[in-house]
């Protein structure tokens, strides 16, 4: 994993907690293993140690502070850490999706209102097809997707999880008036394959991605590639 992505996993889970799994320990080891902390040429050291002691407080806090306590602080230190690492706040946004749904994206990408996986009454079907919804992190991604699946008819794989992410500032965004978290996004343009990445595994719930361009269409290939989250 290269600079950039430890930086962009640690802000995605400075930004939420997924699960009682997601308790920060991987992301420990990640920080301390990458020599960042002690390299003096690592201009964004002091926002990166900053993270590192939020994360050692995580670990000894159950799962619903972890979720719930001092979000003030952490969202104010992944601001911190992205502007002194990148200059700008926001690299990615993230679509939650499910298994069914991954051959028609990796051919045709997202379009507003195709094969949507919240259908419900008509509002919210009319709110769907207004646009592309995307999350600030792809946890928060995540549990929508599951939330989908926990609704949906389909079976076996076709109900599996599936997380995209689009950088920020490859497509027009406005806000989703109706979400109640902060920075949820929609986009009233399709999304091309071109401009999205697959997540593709996880270790320690710590993401690797890999862009859908360079994806195989093979349903075997595809379900070994793609991470199997517990939310235990």
């Amino acid at each position: 994993m290269d600079t950039d992505d430890l930086i962009d996993e640690v802000v995605d889970a400075l930004g939420s907690c997924a699960a009682p799994s997601d308790d920060r320990s991987s992301h420990l080891q990640l920080i301390n293993s990458s020599g960042l902390l002690g390299d003096p040429s690592f201009t964004s050291a002091p926002q990166l140690n900053a993270a590192h002691r939020f994360f050692l407080w995580q670990t000894s806090q159950d799962y619903m502070s972890r979720a719930t306590s001092r979000y003030r602080e952490a969202r104010s230190l992944a601001n911190d850490l992205m502007m002194s690492h990148y200059g700008f706040a926001r690299r990615w946004v993230f679509h939650g999706s499910l298994f069914g749904n991954i051959h028609g994206i990796i051919q045709e990408g997202l379009s507003p209102g195709r094969s949507p996986v919240w259908k419900g009454t008509t509002e919210l079907r009319d709110h769907a097809d207004l646009g592309v919804y995307l999350a600030p992190s792809w946890r928060q991604a995540y549990n929508w997707a599951c939330m989908a699946a926990s609704q949906s008819r389909r079976r076996g794989s076709n109900r599996l999880p599936v997380i995209f992410r689009i950088a920020y500032s490859a497509i027009d965004l406005e806000a989703d008036e109706r979400a109640r978290a902060p920075d949820n996004f929609r986009s009233r343009m399709g999304i091309t394959p071109q401009d999205l990445e697959l997540m593709v595994g996880e270790d320690g719930w710590v993401a690797r991605w890999q862009p859908v361009s360079q994806l195989s269409q093979d349903e075997c290939a595809l379900q070994r590639l793609v991470p199997s989250l517990s939310r235990e």
